[in-house]
């Protein structure tokens, strides 16, 4: 999954486009806290939303923001959580 990760995240910075390293991020996101590395998942997430800030996709923003939400449950941070 890595591999796979890691390729479409240098295809969006060669080609400038924010869908494809938003869907980087969270997929790291998503990996890295599959692995129990749950602090650097939501570090993840929360660049895969900065990406997301230029896109007109809300639904994929959607899915960042709910897998933000599950990180941060995780991590015991439930106001936070609530507010995302």
């Amino acid at each position: 999954a890595a591999e796979i990760i890691d390729v479409l995240e240098r295809n969006g910075h060669r080609v400038d486009r924010s869908w494809m390293l938003a869907t980087a991020q969270r997929c790291q996101a998503m990996w890295l806290a599959a692995r129990g590395d749950v602090a650097a998942a939501d570090v993840a997430a929360q660049s895969a939303l900065t990406h997301h800030d230029r896109l007109p996709m809300p639904f994929e923003r959607a899915r960042t923001l709910l897998l933000l939400g599950q990180l941060q449950r995780r991590r015991r941070l439930k106001d936070v959580a609530a507010a995302t």
